[in-house]
């Protein structure tokens, strides 16, 4: 079914939409959230150590509710604006494959909410990329290839460069 209200577009060969600066915003405002407030400190903490954070007086369960709400929230809010911006009708086969993405995202951006927004960006120019080569009558074998390439490696890096890293909650 055709959604009757759309995003105004900023650039269409790029496919950008008011839903980029939208989520741009959404990104810096859970940073903003996560590392300027004590809720924000303790959802942190107890993602980290659920264990240390109930030895210290924080409410686990209901911080682990809290943060599935709010990441339940964003994934509506995502969802709603490529419905909005790019695809203008909502199907049956919505996410080609949006949810492996989102999990190599978060790994190469280090869960982090700005590396997530700038490893966002850059897998957004690359899944465009490789949607582009099919348009311009190259072969979609290709791209898919491609794809599922560029998304398979670059998780293998971000693993291998976050269990270098220690766990931080500062």
């Amino acid at each position: 079914a055709e959604v009757p209200i759309q995003l105004p577009v900023i650039q269409s060969q790029l496919r950008l939409t008011l839903g980029f600066p939208l989520a741009l915003m959404a990104g810096v405002l859970v940073a903003i959230f996560l590392w300027r407030t004590t809720l924000g400190f303790e959802l942190r903490a107890i993602g980290v150590s659920p264990t240390t954070a109930r030895f210290v007086g924080m409410r686990v369960e209901r911080g682990i509710v809290l943060a599935m709400a709010l990441s339940g929230g964003l994934a509506g809010l995502a969802g709603a604006l490529v419905i909005l911006g790019v695809q203008h009708r909502l199907s049956d086969f919505f996410s080609p494959g949006y949810g492996l993405d989102a999990i190599a995202v978060s790994l190469v951006g280090g869960a982090h909410p700005i590396g997530v927004l700038l490893a966002g960006v850059l897998f957004g120019a690359l899944r465009t990329g490789a949607e582009s080569i099919v348009i311009i009558g190259q072969s979609s074998t290709i791209a898919r290839w491609f794809a599922r390439q560029r998304t398979a490696r670059l998780a293998r890096f971000a693993t291998v460069a976050n269990a270098a890293a220690p766990l931080s909650i500062h």
